[in-house]
């Protein structure tokens, strides 16, 4: 169990088919880009865990600093 590294990833969507606004009389409507809201580009981030690892001096040879990274969807 210590040479394993845990790997999430999460898909989530730029934005919703349907929002609701509540504005005060003068503000303006949002823009809203989407052109087609079948056609909905998604944002996925990939994260990554590790316990530390050392070599037989003691010295560290991995940090677990793997860090998180998001892609966007190819259109």
């Amino acid at each position: 169990m210590q040479n394993i590294v845990h790997i999430d990833e999460k898909w989530f969507n730029m934005t919703k088919k349907a929002k609701t606004y509540y504005l005060l009389p003068e503000e303006e409507d949002p823009l809203h880009t989407v052109q087609n809201k079948n056609n909905i580009g998604k944002v996925m981030f990939l994260a990554a865990v590790a316990r530390p690892r050392f070599d037989v001096q003691g010295n560290v040879t991995f940090s677990r600093k793997i860090g998180c990274c998001g892609k966007k969807e190819p259109e």
